[in-house]
């Protein structure tokens, strides 16, 4: 069977129009450049939160690190002494890591005490931020060891400090050094200023309570870190008192990282010294 069409009609193929091609094209356009955002979004985030949790992991190290050393303080190994069987305790008023230098009532101490800790001095670096800067004494030795006899305080390698500056970038660096002053010793880095830039660093000992142990009134308290000075401001009215100081430092760091200072970080510790300074008023 065959079909045949009128001569006189015409047939045309059909397609896309051009601005039918061109809104397919735009739909096309947006919904890669829809997927390429989101795609772009989840690897900044997701480099954020690398970066973050860099930033988290360098400040967390150096806050331990602070905090090991600054609980150390004051610490005495020949406060206990094993003698013929029998344990010995020594007076904490002779220990040199944390004696009063103005408590004057040494005499009965063995050995008599001539070189003195810092007692946990809080300051700064000439120049840089207040209360940047921290600098004590804890006994690193042996009484054993003949060149630390009985524990006392070795001025070449007992003192240690922590501080804050700033490079000539003005880049905050925390440094540390074997020193009794935040100006003077040999102060080496402990964090990398090409990685992080350390904005803040703060030592707070307002929270250090200082109890006089021979009286029970209500007032028998002093808080701050000069608390021992202020008893003994009150002299003589407390003569032969001892003073028992509690010492309590908060450390505030935050810092950001150099190739992205969108990323910050601040932490906050609160550091109980296990060992208190006892001072008796002569």
């Amino acid at each position: 069977m065959y079909f045949s069409y009128p001569a006189n009609k015409s047939y045309k193929q059909t397609g896309l129009a051009l601005i039918e091609l061109l809104v397919g094209l735009v739909v096309a356009l947006l919904a890669v450049t829809f997927i390429l955002n989101i795609y772009i979004t989840n690897i900044r985030s997701t480099s954020e939160t690398v970066n973050a949790s860099r930033l988290d992991a360098d400040l967390r190290s150096v806050m331990t690190y602070m905090v090991e050393e600054i609980r150390r303080a004051g610490y005495w190994k020949a406060s206990v002494v094993e003698s013929g069987g029998t344990t010995e305790i020594a007076d904490p008023k002779c220990n040199p890591f944390s004696a009063y230098s103005n408590d004057l009532d040494f005499t009965d101490c063995d050995p008599v005490i001539s070189t003195f800790g810092t007692n946990l001095v809080v300051s700064k670096k000439t120049g840089e931020a207040d209360n940047s800067c921290i600098t004590f004494t804890y006994d690193r030795g042996n009484p054993s060891d003949p060149d630390d006899p009985d524990g006392i305080l070795q001025t070449t390698n007992e003192y240690y400090g922590i501080r804050l500056i700033e490079n000539d970038d003005d880049i905050g660096i925390i440094e540390i050094a074997k020193s009794i002053s935040c100006d003077g010793g040999t102060w080496n880095a402990l964090t990398d200023p090409e990685i992080v830039d350390i904005t803040e660093l703060t030592f707070d000992v307002t929270d250090t309570v200082c109890t006089d142990v021979n009286t029970s009134s209500a007032s028998n308290t002093k808080s701050g870190g000069d608390c021992i000075q202020d008893y003994l401001d009150e002299i003589p009215s407390l003569s032969e008192h001892r003073i028992v100081q509690n010492k309590v430092v908060i450390i505030t760091l935050e810092g950001e990282l150099r190739n992205d200072d969108v990323v910050s970080k601040i932490l906050e510790q609160t550091v109980n010294v296990r060992n208190r300074t006892v001072a008796k008023i002569p």
